[in-house]
């Protein structure tokens, strides 16, 4: 369903590994990223059909679901063998029937939902799902450099099937403001060789690819501008100071990016078109950025509302 919502996953799994022993289970995993849950202690279980799944699932067990094909029918079922149930939700999906609902965007609210009796609630920026190093970023945002002005940073997620890369890179080299053109591409991006064939002859280009979240966090933080999508990088690239242009490609992001734009937190570049670039890249000089909106300090309220929980449905 996309490398966000692993990516994502895995932020959870870090934060809950003082209290718990998450275990991933997926139909469909990149063998870089199983690789690298796996070197974080993780352990990854691949299936062909959801009954496998079923047929792991204890009494004693939480289940954390992350993915858009999860209907009611089969919340029901994974609900009737687990302790409790906590989704991951980006879309706010009305009807959702979890113990525990969990959506990081900035405008997500409880009326917006139809739950059972008793569903909790983790919304907002207090529970964004990052990495620890950018969590490390965002508790100390005060003293973060702003980066380079002239250095900019463009990066699309794991696939970026559309080759907005591409595109966005073409926009900057044409507006001539920046020293330093860092781009970041994912483990499934299929425009490698084209990308390098097109940057080839302009020096000031750097390609990355399938990088760590360190090396993702210091390129951030090297660069004081940043192109990204309204998904979880967003999020990212907010606790590295600069200033952020931010627009979306699918429909689960337009509800993070019409509230970032609201709060005045980013540059809005619309869908990411050329006249929407050329806006952003113009307004980079008069954008003042808002103080820090992530504080790092989700993993404690994490970890305080899952052991509830559990406390809750399994008894002592």
């Amino acid at each position: 369903m996309g490398l966000g919502h692993l990516v994502r996953s895995g932020a959870l799994a870090e934060m809950l590994t003082l209290s718990f022993a998450p275990e991933f289970v997926c139909r469909e995993i990149a063998p870089e990223v199983a690789t690298k849950f796996e070197l974080l202690g993780l352990t990854v279980h691949h299936i062909e059909r959801e009954v496998e799944f079923l047929a792991m699932i204890e009494p004693t067990d939480l289940v954390v679901l992350d993915g858009y094909q999860f209907d009611l029918g089969y919340q029901h079922q994974v609900r009737s063998k687990c302790a409790a149930l906590i989704c991951i939700d980006d879309l706010l999906k009305a009807d959702c029937h979890a113990d525990l609902i969990i959506n990081q965007s900035p405008g997500a609210r409880e009326s917006a939902y139809k739950t059972l009796q008793g569903t909790e609630f983790a919304l907002g920026l207090e529970y964004v799902l990052l990495r620890p190093a950018f969590l490390g970023a965002a508790r100390q945002q005060n003293e973060v450099s702003k980066g380079d002005p002239r250095s900019v940073f463009i990066c699309f997620g794991g696939s970026d099937a559309q080759n907005l890369t591409r595109s966005t890179w073409e926009k900057a080299v044409q507006s001539g403001q920046f020293k330093r053109i860092v781009l970041v591409t994912g483990a499934s991006y299929e425009h490698v060789e084209e990308l390098k064939s097109a940057t080839s002859s302009h020096p000031e280009t750097e390609l990355h690819r399938d990088i760590t979240a360190d090396e993702m966090l210091r390129l951030m933080l090297d660069c004081g501008v940043k192109v990204v999508p309204s998904s979880g990088i967003l999020f990212e690239a907010m606790t590295t100071g600069g200033v952020v242009l931010c627009g979306y490609y699918t429909d689960n992001q337009m509800p993070n990016h019409s509230h970032v734009v609201r709060m005045g937190a980013v540059i809005d570049v619309g869908i990411f078109s050329d006249r929407d670039l050329e806006y952003g890249f113009g307004a980079i000089d008069k954008f003042t950025p808002q103080k820090p909106l992530i504080d790092g300090r989700s993993p404690e309220r994490f970890l305080a509302r899952i052991n509830a929980l559990y406390h809750k449905f399994v008894p002592a």
